[in-house]
């Protein structure tokens, strides 16, 4: 977690953009302002989600937002995993 404070800062204070590629949806929150979902191969991306969570630069204050429970739910659904863990199709985050 202090890893993604320190990248978050990093990026804040050299005022540029990354590509974030991870399977941990909770991560993808955190440390983004928009997710991109892809299909399984071909890999094609099918769903674009808005992250409007305040302080961008705060990756561990977003872990605590209120909200963070909501996207990470629209984010099974778009991966199509079920609540109880069970994947209905498989998909990657980018």
């Amino acid at each position: 977690m202090s890893l993604h404070q320190d990248l978050a800062t990093s990026l804040r204070r050299a005022a540029k953009t990354a590509v974030l590629i991870t399977h941990d949806i909770e991560e993808s929150v955190t440390l983004s302002n928009r997710i991109l979902v892809m299909s399984p191969r071909p890999g094609r991306i099918i769903r674009e989600i808005a992250v409007g969570l305040p302080d961008p630069d705060r990756p561990l204050a977003r872990r605590r937002h209120p909200d963070l429970p909501d996207y990470v739910a629209e984010l099974m659904n778009a991966l199509g995993i079920a609540p109880d863990g069970d994947p209905t199709r498989e998909a990657q985050i980018a």
